[in-house]
């Protein structure tokens, strides 16, 4: 009876916060977590919960950055070519190609 119980309790929301974890490692932003646990297995369901909230609002923020970031490499009537620590040019606009005679 005992350990139908702690099976039920502990072990259960355990194996599903695994399960959303590998989920999540696999890029999978909806997962399914335990609710409404009060012990130390709904607090970390809580803080995992909140970990892929903030991991989503960052990878938004990224986005959007890149996303000005792009606008203004290709609307920029200026040169802009960007370059590893090594020197070697990984980007480039379309003005840089027109002065430089770069190619894709």
């Amino acid at each position: 009876m005992f350990s139908l119980f702690f099976s039920r309790r502990l072990v259960a929301p355990l194996q599903q916060i695994t399960k959303a974890a590998k989920d999540f490692a696999e890029g999978r932003r909806h997962v399914d977590l335990p609710e409404g646990l009060k012990d130390e297995v709904g607090i970390l369901s809580e803080a995992f919960n909140r970990m892929i909230t903030e991991v989503g609002s960052h990878n938004e923020e990224l986005r959007l950055s890149e996303e000005k970031q792009r606008f203004v490499l290709n609307t920029a009537t200026e040169a802009i070519i960007t370059t590893d620590e090594k020197g070697v040019i990984n980007q480039f606009n379309s003005a840089a190609i027109e002065i430089f005679g770069f190619s894709s």
